[in-house]
């Protein structure tokens, strides 16, 4: 009688109330790419507030997870497949939640802003402003049908922040575009604050989730346990601490 109980006990415990099968996961598989300060390989560990944050909010799941750098095609690719089970820092469209699942909670906010020379200026209000210049964009980041569709302006696109800058210095672009904090810690991590100066008007606010593949069984009731926990760590105040640890000073 009690082994008859406990064989029930055990067999809903795999089973979440809307009736998905819920794995129990030794550890999370999860993969990045390289987007300081928000998520960066350090020798050979894993950084960054994106990474803190994700960290913390498994933690307090009480679920180890396994963090890795790849190239972005990559990580895409397997999220597809299912061979891991979380994508991150991601963007939400149609195309991406045909192959993972996106929690309710975003775990940041992607400002992306204009970059020009420091001896410089310039505003953004509307697209009006960007006619006749040249824009170095990076590879692979979407910036919004309107932009993206524009006539008006030349698009550069380069194969990384990093290489934008330079063709920004070296006067092969008129503007960059970049998310203001990765732009703001790339520029004080290479010493070129007096290089380069931003305008705070943003061509768009993007939320960034972790993704989870739609191919791993039980990521469905996990991505609502990650997302709850998440307005948690957010509501006591320990999500904005960890952001604050890499915020441009």
């Amino acid at each position: 009688m009690k082994i008859s109980f406990l064989l029930f006990f055990i067999s809903l415990s795999i089973f979440s109330f809307s009736g998905e099968t819920v794995q129990i996961k030794d550890k999370v598989q999860m993969v990045f790419t390289e987007w300081p300060p928000f998520e960066f390989s350090n020798g050979t560990n894993v950084t960054g507030c994106n990474v803190a944050v994700i960290q913390a909010v498994f933690r307090d799941l009480g679920i180890p997870v396994d963090i890795r750098s790849y190239p972005w095609k990559r990580c895409q690719e397997l999220a597809k497949q299912g061979a891991v089970d979380c994508i991150f820092s991601f963007g939400k469209n149609k195309d991406r939640e045909a192959f993972v699942i996106f929690p309710e909670e975003p775990i940041n906010l992607s400002r992306n802003v204009f970059f020009f020379r420091g001896n410089e200026h310039f505003r953004f209000n509307n697209l009006t402003n960007l006619a006749g210049k040249k824009i170095a964009l990076t590879a692979g980041y979407y910036y919004g049908k309107e932009f993206m569709e524009s006539t008006e302006f030349v698009k550069d696109i380069g194969p990384d922040d990093i290489i934008n800058f330079r063709k920004l210095k070296e006067r092969r672009v008129d503007l960059f575009i970049c998310d203001e904090m990765v732009g703001t810690y790339l520029i004080r991590q290479l010493g070129l604050e007096k290089e380069f100066s931003y305008d705070k008007n943003a061509l768009s606010e993007i939320r960034m989730y972790v993704g989870f593949s739609r191919k791993v069984p039980g990521n469905g009731e996990l991505s609502i346990r990650f997302s709850d926990q998440l307005k948690k760590l957010k509501s006591s105040g320990g999500y904005y601490k960890i952001l604050n640890r890499y915020l441009p000073k």
